[in-house]
């Protein structure tokens, strides 16, 4: 069975939208208002239940950018199967049946730049009565460093985030859309951090509840599988959830479905026959205001039957309830739901989170402390300092510290300082030998002489504390570094630290630099690198001499000034500068 991540669309010629299938969000959506009372913000607001359709002429324009991508350019990116049946079939009943605008973008056709083009045209084009749907079914990453999250459009490289999609750029279109609703619908991993508070279900869903959801602007999103790899398999020839997702609205015969009435009668489908479990709630910072994405039938229909109140308000609670607990390891989170629901749609999932929280067989229980791990450091030159960096508590050699990664700092006063990241299993004793290079003399820095540039050169340019010299050195006269870039072509971090080793311009003493150090070259605007001009490339990512484990090092991305690591022997669109402490004149 394969595991998939994000993306899906499909078009209509004359109107150019889109929606895109990301590992899981959903929003937007508008429901028609008279046109007596218009708010520039908000949009013409829907008194009547009568407005409340396609045939009215008052209700507002609904688009979908639909992304769907089963075929990846890179041979390292497996390839999926349902996506493009989902994306297809989505586009198929949200034109026939809900009245949608659809542009689709299949395959090779989700390239990273298209999908953003994609975007930022809903952005720009979208009106304040408009209802937008942006759906994703495609392979999806996690950032584990950032704790946020990518789609992997059709033209990524694998294991190189800068070919990916961020889910901030996401957020950041819903933000910037004027429609009245958003909704994202993500049939892969998606960013939890992204999502808001759940709201809750009205004691009774009539006339006036589908009104009050229109009227109000909303961002919201639906994702298949919260922060899990979601499955590619599925029934007759689509995923779980898009399967489920698809028979509510080609089988609703009411006039009206919110986004949360979807969500309460798939979620506990999918959970019950899948490990996933589906998310829904609005999206943080995206200018949400209490409405919710509504979809309207083509077809007239009588008013939706009134909901009695005390089954509206068990079903409320249970689902808040739910969201709360579903990605904990605690069994007594999940003994406390049967306590509360002991008819809950849930309790299937509960009983096995309990089930699956016990030891197994004859095994011993171990305790938390007795599965942690330890390090150790071994530091030629002895008398070195290690610190570790991402916890508070000092070194010591052999502590114990419970399972994942550290940042290591290892320095000694004449010494070329060094980082690296450290990956500790569970009850892992770890010993790590470090050999740190001696500074040569023109290493080390002289603040007397950081207005002076290197001997024998001329002063060529300056771009504020900057000042670039004829034999190629650019020097920062606020802290003293000289840097030097390196050739303008993809470069893998062996070749980098190959090429500055042998660079003996001026005197030599160049290494590569730490991530703080590029850090501080970054200045968004700044050139077209959001960094000095003087500074000549046509890359974004520059190597640091940070290194994760034994295969990895980290780079820093000026197009947005954030760091990741990359493997060593990978290059693209990867460059290296070389720095060295000022040596004066």
């Amino acid at each position: 069975m394969k595991e998939r991540s994000d993306v899906r669309y499909e078009g209509d010629e004359k109107m150019k939208w889109s929606v895109v299938f990301v590992s899981a969000v959903w929003m937007i959506l508008s429901l028609v208002i008279p046109a007596e009372r218009v708010d520039a913000g908000r949009g013409i607001q829907v008194k009547g239940i009568d407005d409340l359709n396609h045939h009215s002429g008052k209700l507002g324009g609904y688009k979908a950018l639909i992304i769907g991508i089963n075929d990846y350019e890179s041979p390292e990116i497996q390839d999926l199967e349902t996506p493009i049946n989902d994306a297809k079939a989505l586009a198929k009943v949200l034109k026939e049946k809900y009245g949608f605008k659809v542009k689709l973008l299949l395959d090779r056709e989700a390239t990273k730049e298209s999908v953003y083009k994609e975007l930022r045209r809903l952005a720009a084009s979208t009106e304040s009565n408009d209802s937008v749907l942006i759906y994703f079914a495609g392979h999806g990453d996690l950032d584990r460093t950032y704790d946020d999250g990518w789609w992997i459009p059709a033209d990524a490289v694998a294991g190189n985030p800068v070919t990916y999609l961020d889910n901030v750029h996401v957020q950041k279109a819903m933000r910037s859309m004027k429609a009245r609703h958003v909704l994202l619908i993500s049939d892969s991993c998606y960013s939890g951090t992204l999502f808001g508070k759940a709201r809750s279900l009205p004691p009774v869903i009539d006339e006036k509840y589908y009104l009050s959801l229109y009227n109000e602007k909303s961002r919201w999103g639906m994702t298949s599988g919260n922060r899990t790899p979601v499955s590619d398999h599925g029934s007759y020839g689509h995923s779980i959830f898009a399967y489920q997702f698809l028979n509510e609205l080609k089988n609703s015969d009411k006039a009206f479905l919110s986004t949360q009435e979807i969500y309460t009668r798939i979620a506990p489908v999918i959970a019950n026959n899948s490990d996933q479990t589906p998310l829904c709630r609005p999206i943080l910072n995206t200018g949400d205001q209490g409405g919710e994405f509504v979809f309207v039938s083509c077809n007239k229909k009588e008013s939706p039957p009134v909901v009695p109140w005390t089954q509206k308000e068990t079903i409320d609670k249970e689902i808040v309830f739910w969201q709360s607990i579903q990605n904990s390891d605690d069994p007594a989170l999940f003994k406390a739901y049967l306590n509360a629901f002991p008819n809950g749609v849930f309790v299937p999932i509960a009983q096995r989170k309990i089930e699956g929280s016990k030891p197994k067989g004859n095994v011993a229980f171990t305790p938390v402390e007795s599965r942690k791990s330890s390090i150790s450091v071994q530091v030629e030159p002895t008398g070195a300092r290690v610190a570790i960096l991402n916890i508070d508590s000092p070194f010591e050699q052999g502590m114990r510290l419970a399972p994942g990664r550290y940042h290591l700092e290892i320095s000694k006063t004449g010494y070329i300082r060094q980082e690296t990241w450290v990956v500790l299993k569970a009850g892992e004793d770890k010993r790590i030998e470090v050999n740190l290079e001696p500074m040569r003399a023109s290493v080390r820095p002289n603040p007397d002489l950081y207005e002076k540039g290197p001997p024998g050169s001329d002063e060529m340019s300056r771009d504020g504390v900057y000042v670039a010299y004829s034999n190629g050195i650019v020097k920062d006269t606020k802290t003293g570094l000289e840097w030097k870039t390196g050739p303008d072509e993809d470069t893998s971090w062996n070749d980098a630290k190959s090429w500055v080793q042998s660079l003996n311009l001026d005197g030599g003493g160049w290494r590569l630099p730490t991530m703080d150090e590029l850090a501080g070259l970054y200045k968004e605007g700044a050139g077209d690198r959001n960094m000095t001009s003087l500074l000549k490339t046509s890359g974004w990512g520059v190597w640091s001499s940070e290194t994760e484990g034994s295969s990895e090092a980290w780079y820093f991305f000026f197009d947005g000034g954030t760091r990741y690591p990359y493997p060593c022997n990978g290059s693209s669109a990867l460059r290296v500068f070389a720095v060295r402490s000022g040596r004066g004149g």
